[in-house]
């Protein structure tokens, strides 16, 4: 069965918005960097690594549609899909997630 993707008041589901302009953002930017390839290569492989890896958050939040709350928001997709990627490179997501609440703190304090 086919999973609704907009709220019973007709308006789009959240989730499912924040996915579809994330792949939007990232198509551009594909199709804007092949402009410049090969160029420098160091620089442009960064860029399409950087891509890569929000696609695989995109991914990441596919996934996760299915057994969230139905009207979950965007960003804690996004959160999720950002630690399942740094699980899967090998890094601590709890670590990860200390410095991104400490720099938040810090931004906060300013």
């Amino acid at each position: 069965m086919q999973e609704q993707t907009t709220q019973p008041t007709g308006e789009p589901n959240p989730a499912v918005v924040t996915i579809a302009e994330s792949v939007r953002s990232v198509q551009t930017d594909l199709a804007d960097s092949t402009k410049y390839l090969p160029g420098d290569t160091g620089r442009n492989a960064r860029i399409l690594d950087r891509l890569s890896e929000e696609l695989a958050e995109c991914a990441g939040m596919l996934r996760a549609l299915p057994a969230r709350p139905q009207w979950q928001r965007g960003y804690a997709l996004a959160v999720e899909g950002a630690l399942r990627t740094a699980v899967a490179a090998g890094e601590d997501p709890r670590k990860i997630a200390e410095r991104a609440l400490a720099r938040l703190d810090g931004e906060e304090a300013s």
